[in-house]
């Protein structure tokens, strides 16, 4: 069988769109209902009436810290459901016997929990932002104030261009491989897991990092010099595309191995 067909590719993709099209709707229902509330909340639903747009303006400030948060959390660990699906026997053989190559299904899956965790998140901030706004004119005169356009005020980096735009797409895309490695590797509990993991080596290399910075200056005659930001910026371009790379084939590569008789907590 050949590595990758566009066609078997496309049909895999479909029939992963239809096994999990319940996942996905549960996921964007549950995240429109939450950016909703907290839009509608800090529009003072309960006072109807003209208000000032400044004031609204005041109140999502005391929420968007919430909101960038929920936002990033399921862009970051959205990537452990890429095998959430096949945590049983039958599923499992339905995969493995799936007539595609390991690439293809390997590739629609990380489309599924990439570009379509993305949508899902859009879709249901534009839908929340939407009704609140709707709701705004209704009860204070016409008054209304953007969510989204708010949060691109707050943060203008986030359409400064392509340079920008790059960084936090890399930025996105090596966390969420971390979590696709994470997600295929642990059995059970994978976003729990690979927290553990995550902060078990934070800690060990901010420890070593201290270290070394220790000795350097207390038994050596040399000094740290940080190099200019704009200097440093293709260079973290590169080494996050390498690292995003490198775990999304070791991921694709366990995943290749995943056995319908597993015992373990992870799949090796």
């Amino acid at each position: 069988m050949n590595s990758f067909n566009i066609i078997r590719f496309g049909n895999v993709l479909r029939r992963l769109c239809i096994v999990r099209r319940k996942k996905i709707i549960s996921l964007t229902l549950g995240l429109t209902i939450f950016f909703a509330l907290t839009g509608i909340m800090s529009i003072d639903p309960f006072h109807i009436g003209p208000i000032d747009k400044t004031e609204i303006m005041m109140r999502f400030l005391g929420v968007l810290g919430m909101i960038v948060i929920v936002f990033s959390t399921f862009l970051t660990i959205g990537g452990y459901l890429i095998i959430s699906d096949l945590n049983n026997k039958n599923s499992l053989i339905d995969e493995l016997t799936l007539p595609a190559s390991a690439l293809e299904k390997f590739v629609a899956r990380l489309l599924f929990v990439t570009i379509g965790i993305m949508l899902s998140l859009a879709v249901s901030f534009l839908v929340a932002d939407v009704i609140q706004q709707l709701l705004c004119m209704l009860l204070h005169a016409g008054t209304r104030v953007s969510m989204l356009g708010f949060i691109l005020d707050r943060y203008p980096g986030i359409r400064n261009g392509f340079g920008s735009l790059s960084i936090y797409f890399i930025a996105y895309l090596f966390q969420n491989s971390i979590f696709v490695l994470g997600g295929v590797f642990f059995k059970k509990v994978p976003w729990l897991c690979t927290i553990i993991v995550l902060f078990l080596l934070f800690t060990i290399i901010s420890l070593a990092i201290i270290g070394l910075v220790s000795y350097i200056y207390g038994y050596t005659n040399y000094h740290l010099s940080l190099p200019d930001i704009q200097v440093c910026t293709p260079l973290k371009f590169l080494i996050g595309a390498v690292f995003t790379g490198l775990n999304y084939f070791i991921a694709y590569r366990l995943f290749c191995r995943l056995q319908v008789i597993n015992n373990r907590w992870f799949n090796i």
